[in-house]
């Protein structure tokens, strides 16, 4: 009996979820801007809520020693900066994104070269695809709310595939 009644929680929990995950797949394939804006302000209300936090830990606490309220503070100007500028959050992650891609080209061109020393066979594919990650780097550094504007809209079209699949298999396990 409690066999029966767990299938059931578990099933209900897998509707449950895929339907919120559909919904949230649909909203970033058609609305990724507002997306986006959504997830600058979360972050902004969760960093301003982090800053607060720390701030009123560093006055509560007698031993005001830690660095609480520098970081407290600065997690709050933060937090309130992203809130007023949405998107800010955003570019900051598509900047990181945008460097961390160069450095890796530029690490795979380095790696091109000492291949080429040593005289290995396809040094040469391997420079291509460094100078294509620099490329690709560069684009999300220049255009970086259209590159995150992509990516919100695949992620929706992966999450979207994952719910109607998890739909999918709830119906076709129905009867077991």
């Amino acid at each position: 009996m409690s066999s029966q009644v767990s299938k059931k929680v578990t099933a209900k929990t897998v509707v449950i979820t895929s339907i919120v995950t559909l919904l949230f797949a649909l909203a970033q394939i058609i609305f990724p801007s507002y997306v986006i804006g959504i997830i600058g302000l979360i972050a902004g209300f969760g960093l301003l809520i982090i800053g607060l936090a720390n701030i009123f830990l560093y006055i509560k606490n007698a031993d005001n020693a830690s660095n609480g309220l520098a970081k407290g503070i600065l997690l709050t100007i933060a937090g309130a900066y992203f809130i007023y500028n949405d998107g800010a959050a955003l570019d900051i992650l598509s900047l990181l994104l945008g460097i961390f891609i160069i450095l890796n080209g530029v690490v795979g061109l380095q790696f091109s070269f000492d291949a080429k020393k040593s005289e290995a066979d396809k040094w040469k594919i391997s420079m291509i695809f460094s100078f294509v990650n620099i490329i690709l780097g560069l684009f999300i550094l220049f255009y970086p709310f259209s590159t995150i504007e992509t990516l919100i809209v695949y992620n929706g079209i992966f999450m979207l595939i994952s719910a109607v699949l998890n739909l999918l298999s709830l119906i076709f396990n129905k009867s077991k």
